[in-house]
């Protein structure tokens, strides 16, 4: 939740600052600092994982052939 709100304030405050370039890299910042904080907030790692079954275990090995 911090990424997003810091995200979108970084990127106002640097639209105001220098146009264009400066919301980009204000976002940019700001999201990055979000991430830091969300991490030491909920901990863990920002990756998601997800394990399930294989398509090769359900019976869709086959591939496909050209005639």
């Amino acid at each position: 939740m911090a990424r997003i709100v810091l995200t979108v304030g970084g990127d106002a405050l640097g639209t105001m600052l220098l146009s264009g370039i400066g919301g980009a890299i204000g976002g940019m910042l700001g999201g990055h600092v979000g991430g830091m904080v969300d991490q030491q907030l909920f901990g863990g790692t920002a990756k998601q994982t997800v394990d399930g079954a294989r398509m090769r275990d359900r019976g869709c090995n086959r591939r496909a052939t050209a005639r």
